[in-house]
């Protein structure tokens, strides 16, 4: 019996740890996004830093250039700003609203 209870806690664990969201830290915080930092484009991985080298395609279509500027899905262009940052999603927020909810 304590077996049984046991094998079904551990199930009900590793399966909230499993739900969770991997795009994000518990606090909101996107894992990955690119940034204007400095002037410099700086690509956020899981934490790591490293400068953009190369135009970067997300999956909605949106692409990034090096310089920082953005051209939409849907023809649009925009810049990345100084203190802003652009998630894997096309969305464009100000570093300080990081890990923030409205």
């Amino acid at each position: 019996m304590k077996k049984l209870i046991a094998v079904l806690v551990f199930g009900v664990l590793s399966y909230g740890a499993l739900a969770q969201d991997s795009t994000k830290h518990r606090d909101d915080t996107p894992w990955d996004y690119i940034m204007m930092k400095k002037g410099q484009l700086l690509e956020v991985q899981h934490g790591r830093q490293t400068p953009v080298k190369r135009n970067i395609t997300l999956v909605n279509g949106t692409t990034i250039h090096t310089n920082g500027k953005i051209d939409d899905s849907n023809g649009k262009t925009k810049g990345l700003k100084e203190g802003q940052y652009i998630q894997m999603d096309g969305k464009i927020d100000y570093l300080k609203n990081m890990g923030k909810t409205n």
